[in-house]
């Protein structure tokens, strides 16, 4: 049964796209000459879609910079979130980062999402590709995922998934200190979504979990582990090697390392105890055990 749709508040956050070269080909061609643009668009790639499932500050946005370095691996410049009319944006709803607060717009199984066009979002999405000679998957990335992995796998062919899970306390922590969320939201968020995604995974066909734990302690190994997965040559050495933007919340570049030490560390131990609350069993679930918060030292979290 479809899910209710709330009315979204204030102006849309995205009318400035309004006369985006991809809404004015949407709005006014043909449908036959869509289809062509697309298959133009497309001749040289293979329509297989890939999706990175996470929230956000779980280290989603260093694994896809990764992938985007794939040759085989097509992806967009930002997440594919923003890149269509067609899904409901979290910033239009009045929660950008804790999107699991507003279930009844953004949480699809596959029958649901009514007034959804996931032909517009396939449309919106191939036209931004980048990298799509020779490419066997498309790349999208985009924390709201976590809540229409089913979906996504329901429209879109050959749909497979990356799932990265990373601690509570250190996504939670990140959540607060970078976007002025309390803990205890930003804690919820992260157990109504992993919540989501473990009910999810069962009915996915194609899919991979991953930790950013060992993403941050062998990206080399985690990485070759992915592209196996997906059928692919391994990536070159020199790719995790590098020092990578996207790895710190303030953008300096950083050779990948676990920043979950630094995170504990600005955590009070109220901190901590409302977290094991909020997301002890979840946590379970996916292999984490609960922990004190480290030493306080000087670091940075991780992008998500």
């Amino acid at each position: 049964m479809p899910r209710e749709r709330e009315t979204k508040p204030g102006r849309p956050h995205r009318l400035r796209g309004l006369v985006s070269t991809s809404n004015l080909i949407w709005q006014l061609a043909p449908r036959p000459l869509v289809a062509w643009l697309l298959a133009r668009r497309l001749r040289r790639a293979e329509e297989r879609w890939l999706f990175i499932v996470g929230v956000n500050n779980s280290g989603t946005t260093l694994l896809w910079e990764l992938l985007r370095a794939h040759p085989a691996i097509a992806g967009m410049a930002r997440e594919g979130q923003f890149g269509t009319w067609a899904l409901p944006e979290p910033m239009e709803y009045g929660v950008p980062r804790i999107w699991t607060e507003r279930s009844a717009v953004f949480r699809w199984r596959e029958d649901d999402g009514e007034g959804a066009d996931p032909k517009r979002v396939r449309f919106d999405w191939i036209w931004r590709m980048r990298g799509l000679d020779g490419a066997r998957y498309l790349l999208e990335k985009s924390p709201p995922s976590c809540l229409r992995a089913r979906w996504l796998q329901r429209h879109f062919a050959g749909a497979t998934f990356i799932v990265v899970t990373r601690s509570p306390y250190a996504v939670a922590e990140g959540v607060r200190r970078r976007h002025g969320v309390s803990i205890t939201r930003a804690a919820a968020h992260w157990a109504r979504a992993y919540e989501a995604v473990l009910e999810d995974l069962p009915h996915l066909e194609r899919q991979l979990v991953v930790s950013y734990e060992e993403l941050a302690a062998q990206p080399e190994a985690t990485l070759a582990r992915v592209t196996s997965f997906l059928g692919l040559p391994p990536l070159a050495g020199e790719v995790t090697r590098g020092a990578q933007r996207v790895h710190n919340a303030d953008e300096a570049a950083s050779v990948i390392r676990d920043f979950n030490a630094g995170s504990l560390a600005r955590l009070a131990p109220d901190d901590v105890t409302a977290i094991t609350a909020l997301t002890g069993e979840v946590m379970a679930r996916l292999g984490y055990a609960p922990v004190e918060p480290a030493p306080a030292s000087r670091s940075d979290g991780v992008r998500g």
